[in-house]
């Protein structure tokens, strides 16, 4: 699931966020940064991860940081954006972290740097270093059709079948998805909220919404199906569940502590947590009324399920967790170096940026934008500085102002891009 998907792409959004880049706060300046390949177990603890800052920036540093947020708050405003959790990790500054806003409506307390939240599409770059671990491993040829490694999967969906891993993790399959046809339905049907959705039903939904089309053609299209096949593929070539090959293989090695891939009818979150909201624009959008019904402003979504988003999306973590794995270069850390590279090489993404094995590109950061109902979350590296930015909003759509903010944190490096004003 992802806030970068042409529903939330919204003019009235672009134009809030827009507004932002004009306000004139810049964070002038960006510090310089001074293999495991098996996958069928937990890699050892010499894992690749970039150093953090230890020390606190100084005054000087984070306040324009801490004025640019206050900005953003006050533009969006509290019902677009309940609250913003950010992480700012610069080499030869130091550690930024502050939230903003309200954690919690109903109970009126403040958001806090501690709170876990869902991290909708930032889960595709854990399912991506695991693909890409097996095959460095030699489990899995990236350019073999898929029935090779997962005969169940394309005994059941033949046409799936035919693609390659790596055309699933470059977003170049030319499937269609299900994410539309899935939350628009939700006010007609509540129940679809407490539903644990399984993978079939997800790529049954995609396939009846829309045409299996060309691959590999550009620019990439993005479509959280392919992740959902992705998932079922290390599950059938592993033999054990994908949530816990990268429970194994990824959050248990490197300490992420507040890092869960939960199973599809687990709808808690791991206190403490920002409970997560509907803002006015997905329902003046008609993000979750396509099908009929209606829905309020400000529902209260922490409890429904984050099952819909599967491989795509189902995760949920902590600012200081994401900023941990971002260090990692999101798993391209525990790859080999030819991985890595094939990993970083990038197509045109039909929505912002480019999108490489897993990743997106957004000038010289790496990492994902990430949206599902209640949250939108951003996790980018810059592999030439060092530098780590991570925010978390506790509504769904607020993924251009956090564009707008990194742009304005280091500009010229971000270009505010909606396939809505195209």
């Amino acid at each position: 699931m992802n806030a970068e998907c042409a529903h939330t792409w919204n003019r009235q959004m672009y134009r809030l966020a827009a507004g932002l880049a004009l306000s004139g706060l810049v964070l002038v300046g960006c510090g310089q940064s001074t293999e495991d390949p098996g996958a069928s177990s937990p890699p050892s603890a010499a894992v690749s991860v970039s150093p953090l800052p230890a020390d606190e920036m100084a005054a000087a540093d984070a306040q324009p940081i801490d004025e640019l947020a206050e900005a953003v708050m006050a533009e969006i405003g509290e019902a677009e954006m309940p609250s913003l959790i950010l992480g700012v990790w610069e080499p030869g500054k130091g550690t930024y972290r502050a939230a903003y806003g309200v954690g919690d409506r109903e109970g009126d307390v403040a958001a806090s740097v501690d709170d876990a939240f869902r991290v909708g599409s930032i889960t595709k770059t854990f399912v991506a270093t695991t693909v890409l671990r097996l095959a460095a491993d030699g489990q899995l040829d990236l350019d073999e059709p898929i029935s090779t490694y997962a005969p169940d999967l394309a005994g059941q969906y033949p046409e799936i079948g035919e693609r390659t891993p790596r055309q699933l993790l470059a977003m170049r399959s030319g499937l269609p998805d299900f994410e539309a046809a899935v939350v628009g339905g939700i006010a007609a049907d509540p129940e679809r909220t407490q539903k644990a959705w399984t993978s079939t039903e997800l790529i049954d939904v995609a396939l009846d919404s829309g045409e299996v089309t060309q691959a590999d053609a550009e620019p990439a299209s993005y479509i959280n199906t392919n992740y959902v096949v992705l998932g079922d593929m290390v599950s059938e070539v592993t033999g054990t569940p994908v949530g816990d090959v990268v429970t194994e293989q990824l959050i248990t090695p490197l300490g992420l502590d507040r890092t869960r891939y939960p199973a599809a009818d687990d709808t808690s979150l791991v206190a403490p947590f920002t409970r997560g909201y509907v803002p006015p624009s997905q329902v003046t959008a008609g993000d979750f009324t396509a099908e009929g019904g209606t829905i309020e402003p400000g529902t209260d979504v922490t409890d429904w399920t984050a099952s819909w988003g599967g491989a795509a999306g189902i995760m949920d973590s902590t600012l200081d967790d994401l900023a941990v794995w971002a260090s990692s270069d999101f798993g391209s850390g525990l790859l080999p170096a030819d991985l890595v590279e094939q990993r970083n090489e990038t197509t045109p993404l039909d929505q912002v940026g480019e999108y490489g094995l897993g990743l997106q590109q957004l000038g010289p950061w790496q990492g994902h934008l990430g949206g599902i109902p209640g949250w939108s979350t951003l996790a980018m590296r810059n592999p030439d500085t060092g530098a780590v930015v991570v925010m978390a909003t506790n509504a769904e759509g607020a993924t251009l102002a956090h564009l707008a903010l990194l742009q304005q944190l280091y500009p010229d490096t971000v270009e505010l891009y909606s396939a809505a004003e195209s």
